[in-house]
């Protein structure tokens, strides 16, 4: 990769798993079975068909230097991925049996390679890893490609479901240095089923559950490696989707002037497991990640990906800035001052007056009285305490 935020080629990907010892074993028992060159015929004719189909991978200069075990895997792993634009080739049964045993192992090694991407967060592969998977589960080649959609889209229908369309809506607000960013998203799912389309899918759904453990698996097609047609398994009601926020290292490599020292990739900084049901109109969360510590302006791509669904993926650009400073905190004065004490010294004073006052006024008079004293005293008998009057609080002080 050239720079920071290149996707990886999915051609890379497929020679990677090509060439694991994971499957380089199956490649070595076939090449000692009495069906070895039955096989290497199939796969003369396979590579042929795709050079043909300009497929990426199989022009001659690609092909040259390639290890035989690997271009043995890829090409079966290929093979599957063309499959509806390879129909014309008739493949023995130990070619097709070849092909199924790729496609399993390569299914598990992808699953053992998104755990670990994501662990790591690197986001790049994780987005080809979950790409990859779709392709390889639906034996399709392009999530761009007009005809996989419409294949996809056929598929799902033979069913009762549609194809999803999503529109992603995603905020995110300043932030000083070192706090949490959220990034808020809702994603509106277009084809969201009615009641009366989501009873009819439910009285045709056969119900397979889906596998313990397994990502997020949606209940779309997905194909049976071992036969020559996909074949859809309906798990439940409901979708499966990966909300991956990827950060995008350029603002920050120019905010530091630090283009000319290193390349700095983006990295995966959040994500989540969405599953909607097939009715829900709207899928709503949000990813929490700390700012960085530098200000300027970042940005974040919010994805939402599908691992079982073809050219249904989805993502949106966020913005938000990182300001400079601190954000001002309340007072912790304990409220004692000069004024503080002042306003005591009054209280103790009046307190001081109110008792010589009701002295006064209960000592026995040394005139005669003539008729009863009917004068209310002129002091009260229960005095109101002046309150003290708290000090101002200290004025945050910003920092620079």
């Amino acid at each position: 990769m050239l720079g920071s935020s290149d996707d990886l080629p999915l051609l890379l990907l497929e020679e990677g798993i090509a060439s694991t010892p994971y499957m380089v074993k199956a490649a070595l028992s076939e090449a000692r079975s009495e069906a070895a060159a039955t096989v290497a015929a199939d796969l003369a004719e396979i590579e042929t068909a795709l050079a043909l189909l300009k497929v990426h991978g199989w022009a001659a200069a690609e092909t040259a230097g390639r290890p035989p075990i690997v271009r043995r895997n890829l090409l079966l792993l290929h093979s599957h991925l063309h499959r509806e634009r390879l129909k014309a080739l008739v493949l023995s049964e130990a070619t097709k049996m070849a092909t199924a045993e790729v496609v399993e192992k390569g299914g598990r090694l992808l699953d053992g390679l998104l755990s670990y991407s994501i662990q790591l967060q690197w986001v790049k592969a994780t987005l080809a890893i979950t790409a990859l998977q779709a392709l390889l589960t639906n034996g399709l080649w392009d999530h761009a490609d007009d005809e996989c959609r419409a294949i996809m889209r056929t598929r799902l229908s033979a069913v009762g479901l549609k194809l999803p369309k999503l529109s992603l809506r995603c905020t995110a607000a300043d932030v000083f240095a070192g706090e949490t960013v959220t990034v808020k998203v809702s994603a509106q799912r277009l084809h969201v089923f009615t009641a009366a389309e989501l009873e009819r899918y439910n009285a045709t759904a056969s119900g397979v559950p889906a596998e313990e453990g397994a990502p997020p698996q949606s209940d779309s097609a997905q194909s049976d490696s071992a036969q020559g047609d996909a074949v859809v398994r309906v798990a439940d009601a409901h979708e499966g989707w990966w909300l991956l926020v990827e950060s995008v290292r350029s603002a920050l490599i120019k905010d530091a002037q630090l283009i000319d020292r290193e390349v700095h990739h983006n990295v995966l900084v959040g994500r989540q497991t969405l599953v909607p049901s097939l009715d829900d109109a709207t899928m709503e969360s949000s990813i929490e990640f700390t700012a960085p510590s530098a200000p300027g302006e970042y940005r974040v791509l919010v994805h939402l990906r599908s691992s079982s669904m073809v050219g249904v993926d989805v993502k949106r650009k966020v913005s938000f800035t990182v300001k400079s400073g601190k954000r001002s905190q309340p007072s912790t004065s304990s409220g004692t001052s000069t004024d503080d004490t002042k306003s005591m010294e009054e209280i103790d004073g009046t307190i001081a007056d109110i008792i010589q006052e009701e002295e006064a006024s209960t000592a026995p008079s040394t005139a005669p009285s003539t008729a009863p004293n009917t004068a209310p005293s002129t002091a009260p008998s229960t005095a109101s305490l002046p309150t003290a009057t708290p000090s101002p609080a200290a004025p945050a002080v910003p920092v620079s």
